[in-house]
């Protein structure tokens, strides 16, 4: 009667040791007091989502697909625990497993871009006290509008970086949305060079921000900064 906790507790370790697979099937095996399901569900997504944003080198599009459909029964799950009063589900909780399904449907092979930003509309209204996570959240809405060529939403969404320090992992994050705008700017060159440019200058933008807060800009990226700023006159 006691094996809901335990199967728990497991998972919390083998989590905590980067055994996220694993970590993942012991969280779905836990059927017991909402309190305890709520958690599990939870974190089993968050198991799949951390899957996902560091795939394996032979990771394809069936291996991602199968981990977000498994992902959207997880929530699926969440959703309906964190109903029921006794789950003592919170704002935050509601808060972490939404932004978890965004990371599930935005990382790894093939996204699914679109419901990425469709899970994130209005977070920040949604769960306005979850501030520590609307930096990821606005962080995988650039990523999400890079992949999709939106510039108007890329731009608002740079306009939109907080100005305070960020904090190392929320870096590395904008560092490599700065790539992917790097990228977009390069596939777009030879048709586009106008669009090319403007996606290039959003770049040096946060690049700018992160060299300001000390971080050094990645070297093999240099000569594109420069000629941002050739271009920028």
């Amino acid at each position: 009667e006691n094996f809901y906790e335990g199967a728990f507790r497991w998972a919390e370790i083998l989590q905590g040791q980067g055994h996220l697979q694993e970590a993942a099937d012991m969280y779905a095996q836990v059927k017991g007091p909402p309190a305890f399901e709520v958690r599990a569900s939870a974190a089993e997504l968050q198991c799949l989502a951390d899957l996902l944003s560091n795939p394996p080198k032979d990771a394809d599009k069936a291996w991602a697909d199968a981990l977000r459909a498994r992902a959207e029964k997880a929530f699926d799950r969440f959703e309906k625990t964190a109903a029921n009063p006794q789950s003592g589900a919170t704002a935050e909780l509601r808060a972490r497993a939404t932004l978890a399904k965004a990371m599930t449907q935005a990382a790894g092979p093939s996204p699914r871009l679109q419901q990425a930003l469709d899970t994130l509309r209005d977070f920040e209204k949604r769960y306005p006290a979850a501030t520590e996570l609307h930096l990821l959240a606005g962080a995988l809405r650039l990523a999400a509008a890079s992949g999709l060529g939106r510039y108007d939403d890329a731009a608002r969404g740079v306009a939109n970086l907080p100005t305070s320090p960020p904090n190392p992992g929320y870096a590395d994050l904008l560092e490599k949305i700065a790539h992917n705008f790097l990228r977009t700017s390069a596939d777009l060159a030879p048709t586009d060079p106008q669009a090319a440019q403007k996606w290039a200058n959003l770049a040096a933008i946060i690049f700018d921000r992160l060299k300001a807060q000390g971080r050094p800009i990645p070297g093999h990226v240099k000569s594109n900064l420069a000629q941002v700023y050739v271009e920028q006159g």
